[in-house]
């Protein structure tokens, strides 16, 4: 999600990761518009420079995604053990460009397409 959609899913998040409530673990990953010290638009700055305070602010352990795939590969590995150990999330905060292009391999073809509200209908039926 991006970081403005992070300080619109604060209440719903801290309901589903608190241990006093559902205590599900997640991975979150943030991306992070409005980075401090980089060039971005005025209304991206203000998130930007709230991010890791709001994250602090509910509880959930974060760190910077590293660009590279050793770095990455570690900072995941940490992440789940995080995850598992204390049933809490872990959040990732992605700077711009950390992500190259990527292009599918193969196309899959959808046997059973539901739209979103028949998806969510579903789901209900059997909570």
């Amino acid at each position: 999600m991006q970081n403005s959609g992070l300080g619109n899913a604060v209440n719903p998040l801290l309901s589903l990761v608190n241990h006093g409530v559902y205590s599900i673990p997640m991975l979150l990953m943030v991306g992070w518009r409005g980075q401090p010290g980089k060039k971005d638009e005025p209304q991206h700055m203000i998130q930007g420079q709230k991010t890791e305070p709001i994250l602090t602010a509910a509880g959930i352990k974060f760190g910077v995604l590293p660009d590279f795939i050793e770095g990455a590969e570690e900072a995941l590995e940490k992440a789940v053990e995080h995850m598992k150990t204390n049933k809490a999330p872990y959040a990732f905060i992605v700077k711009r460009q950390t992500f190259g292009d990527y292009k599918q391999k193969k196309i899959y073809n959808n046997d059973f397409p539901l739209s979103r509200e028949e998806a969510i209908k579903t789901i209900l039926e059997y909570i």
